[in-house]
């Protein structure tokens, strides 16, 4: 494929990643050579429709008019990946929690905090290779896109990190992220100390507010453990006849458990714990073998799932704890114990 190729269809991938009314606000700032009142007018010329492709094909003539380096085209193509990532709830977080306070000053803004990751980075990577890392901050959030360039231009695909600065919490869109990363990021954020978090999702704003739940939970046990006691009501009689399905009762409890607006999960994974198989005469002839069970939640909201099984009396009282308790626990991967 020819270089005009490539780049052509490297503009045109990350672009698509966008809705068409998302193009100005998100896509226009990283191209200052040109402005949005320009796209349209050569689209309206060309007598093109208003799509992201053709959109795409007005920015890569921009590009090479305006003689723009392939380095340069790659930190920026890099920034949008990292663009589309903050504003698109496509990947899931992993959740760490970061403590033991190095002394080292917090950097509170983003190219400082960029560039202080970058330098710790710098100091330990292999010869082979160079570090690229780029930062911006979308509703609060600060979010970090890290990527190794090996020097004959190989392709390591970038690590994603979010972070609160005010929060002692990092969250990683790879499950088992480099230790070099999150060392480096951890130290930046004035702590020399992280531990992985049972707790996952997309919506990294809901994660947050389940950390804070869990805080304010270890506070006010007692009050969780009294408000989660489900008690039937009595049935409602109508001139139609008479309710006996708790429907209304299920779903105030609920909204006691979870609250009016509860946080989004994808997913809910229960682990049971590791048993022996029970039988004697089974287990005589399996003696090592250890039976594992575990069930999954999934679901665009499995709050709202969750409510909706139980008001319908598709999930029976009492709900279990790892249920009714949810929101205290600051975790949605949880294992129980026998």
């Amino acid at each position: 494929m020819s270089t005009e190729n490539t780049r052509k269809h490297r503009i045109v991938n990350i672009l698509r990643k966008f809705k068409f009314e998302e193009l100005e606000d998100a896509v226009l700032p990283v191209f200052p050579e040109t402005t949005w009142n320009h796209v349209r007018s050569q689209l309206i010329k060309q007598h093109e429709n208003f799509t992201t492709v053709k959109v795409a094909a007005v920015l890569e003539k921009i590009i090479i008019d305006s003689n723009i380096r392939e380095k340069e085209l790659r930190q920026r193509l890099m920034k949008l990946e990292l663009i589309d990532i903050s504003r698109h709830k496509r990947k899931h977080w992993y959740t760490y929690s970061v403590s033991g306070s190095n002394n080292e000053p917090l950097h509170i803004g983003t190219a400082d905090f960029k560039q202080s990751v970058k330098e710790k980075l710098d100091k330990r990577r292999l010869r082979s290779t160079k570090v690229e890392v780029d930062a911006i901050v979308f509703n609060g959030i600060l979010y970090l896109s890290i990527k190794y360039v090996k020097k004959d231009n190989g392709k390591i695909p970038a690590n994603y990190f979010a972070l609160f600065l005010d929060q002692k919490y990092l969250f990683s869109a790879k499950k088992d992220s480099p230790k070099l990363f999150l060392d480096a990021i951890t130290n930046c954020m004035g702590y020399n100390k992280y531990k992985s978090i049972d707790l996952k999702g997309k919506d990294l704003m809901s994660l947050i507010r389940l950390l804070r739940l869990r805080m304010q939970g270890a506070l006010n046990a007692a009050d969780i453990i009294n408000a989660t006691t489900y008690r039937d009501a009595q049935p409602i009689i109508r001139d139609t006849g008479v309710d006996y399905t708790q429907e209304k009762q299920r779903r105030n409890f609920t909204e006691n458990c979870f609250g009016i607006k509860p946080p989004t999960l994808d997913t809910l994974v229960v682990r049971g714990p590791n048993s022996s198989i029970s039988d004697r005469e089974i287990a005589s002839r399996l003696t090592n073998d250890i039976i594992q069970v575990g069930w999954e939640f999934r679901s665009e909201n499995v709050i709202m799932f969750l409510t909706t099984l139980f008001e319908r009396g598709i999930l029976l009282a009492p709900l279990p704890p790892y249920i009714s308790n949810l929101m205290s626990m600051g975790r949605n991967v949880l294992t129980l114990e026998e």
